[in-house]
């Protein structure tokens, strides 16, 4: 080897030092990517509505947390589920809409603490009452534009060829999805005459990123129909809600088991959600009375497996035999029964359903009412006697006179419930949990709790909040109130 030739290998091995420390400082000082899959930029939201903001976040190092920002300020924080954090981190986070034009930023974080940029997007936010309006695009044009992907990762500083990035997958539009709740009539396997005549009600859930608005449908899919019409047009559905659908239907005249399929279809004509079935059994028909009905019907029984229910609970109506009688029905969307039988019914609110039993003009009627139980709270705030302050000495000087809160107090709850049970309840104040227990009402009318509370030096005053829940959860009920502390100068 020359003496010429060494000097230049000595700068070619710093060089891919260099180069080399270069990646593994990259390496080491790397960002998550994020993309906003929804809303996309430039949605209109109503003021009090909820943004509901999907985003997806990818690491290698590990995603350990996201932040959502309005405007600048971080307004929700999720941390992964696992504490070293994970590859893929995708989530749902909610914003309550103002009005005014907003920038909505997703920001990640990963196991070494190192951030991504900020991804955003714009929405529009109208005034109640008023219309939402998308800025006109002179005015787009004069503002910084909104980033929509991320920025990869940069390249060594030395010289050398970049890898080709791979594109961020593009943003998605709100998805639809739909999920079974319950039969709220007809519950599969109920026995019905032929060609009796009957509605279908199924309730389900809004569990996608969609709001059904106008053109969304529910259509009979498989099996038999048992319906002339096979399209049905859905309510207005909000995100997160519950819709009852109902479909009129008559039973086949054949004797046996008969099946029908329908299922949720977006504006486009897709499919989408769980399936929802009709399943009965077409009772094989009764041999016809040798000289017909006569005179009134007989009813033998009429009733229900519990009369009294919390609200999203069911309860199963049954009757006896009704002799006599050319025609037995069940009001509220059950219709035309054999006999005896059973359904299974969700009322949303105290009902009386009334079985009726025909012959010619003579007919007979049985009722029986299912009172439905909800929870209302109120909490009364307490009566403040302020303290009497007087004038106090600091060095030499006379302070002026402060009115404060006292720092020992009750709070008195008042529950009410219009059902005979045993609720729990539980106070909860800004610095702390207060008592828990239970009261069980009657017929005896409202029922108080009373939180006593004596402060220490330490304590800031605020919100006192009484949480009331139903034996089942179905209901939970919370009140507060909230006290402002002045602090009085100290001698």
């Amino acid at each position: 080897m020359s003496r010429s030739s060494q000097p230049i290998r000595r700068w070619l091995r710093i060089v891919l030092c260099v180069w080399m420390l270069g990646l593994s400082a990259c390496a080491l000082g790397g960002k998550p990517s994020v993309v906003i899959v929804s809303p996309p930029s430039g949605s209109q939201f109503r003021d009090g509505e909820d943004v509901v903001v999907q985003s997806t976040a990818t690491d290698s190092a590990g995603v350990t947390r996201v932040e959502l920002l309005v405007d600048g300020s971080v307004v929700k924080v999720d941390p992964s589920p696992t504490a070293q954090g994970q590859p893929s981190f995708t989530l749902l986070q909610t914003w309550k809409a103002t009005p005014g034009t907003h920038t909505l930023s997703v920001r990640a974080y990963n196991a070494s603490g190192g951030a991504s940029e900020p991804v955003a997007i714009s929405v529009v936010v109208a005034q109640a009452g008023v219309p939402a309006s998308v800025p006109t695009p002179q005015a787009a044009a004069s503002r910084t534009p909104v980033p929509t992907t991320t920025i990869g990762i940069p390249p060594p500083s030395a010289p050398t060829a970049t890898p080709p990035q791979s594109a961020p997958p593009a943003q998605a539009a709100c998805t639809d999805s739909s999920v079974y709740v319950a039969d709220v009539t007809i519950s599969d396997g109920t026995t019905v005459n032929a060609s009796q005549t009957f509605t279908k009600v199924w309730r389900i859930s809004n569990n996608g990123t969609c709001v059904w608005e106008k053109d969304y449908q529910l259509v009979f899919v498989n099996g038999e129909a048992m319906a002339t019409t096979t399209v049905i047009a859905v309510p207005k559905t909000a995100v997160g809600a519950s819709v009852d659908l109902s479909v009129p239907m008559t039973a086949p005249t054949t004797p046996g088991l008969h099946t029908g399929q329908w299922k949720m279809r977006n504006p486009s004509g897709s499919l989408f959600g769980q399936s929802l079935t009709v399943k009965i059994n077409v009772a094989n028909p009764a041999p016809p009375p040798a000289t017909g009905c006569t005179g009134t019907p007989s009813i033998a029984s009429f009733g229900a497996s519990a009369t009294s229910i919390f609200l999203g609970g069911t309860t199963t109506l049954n009757w006896g035999l009704v002799s006599n009688a050319e025609a037995v029905e069940i009001d509220h969307g059950i219709g035309g029964v054999a006999t005896p039988g059973t359904v299974q019914v969700s009322p949303g609110s105290d009902t009386t359903y009334t079985l009726t039993a025909k012959c010619g003009a003579n007919t007979k009627t049985a009722q029986v009412t299912i009172k439905v139980n909800k929870l209302s709270i109120t909490l009364v705030p307490p009566v403040f006697k302020l303290p009497q302050v007087t004038a106090v000495t600091v060095s030499g000087s006379t302070s002026s006179s402060l009115s404060i809160c006292p720092r020992a107090y009750t709070f008195t709850g008042t529950i009410t419930a219009n059902g005979a049970f045993t609720a729990n309840y539980k106070w909860e104040r800004d610095n702390g949990d207060g008592p828990s227990g239970s009261v069980k009402f009657d017929a005896a009318g409202p029922k108080t709790v009373t939180y006593n509370y004596s402060a220490t030096t330490s304590d800031t005053y605020g919100t006192v909040q009484l949480h009331v829940t139903s034996p089942n959860n179905i209901t939970s009920s919370t009140a507060s109130y909230s006290c402002i502390k002045l602090v009085p100068i100290q001698p």
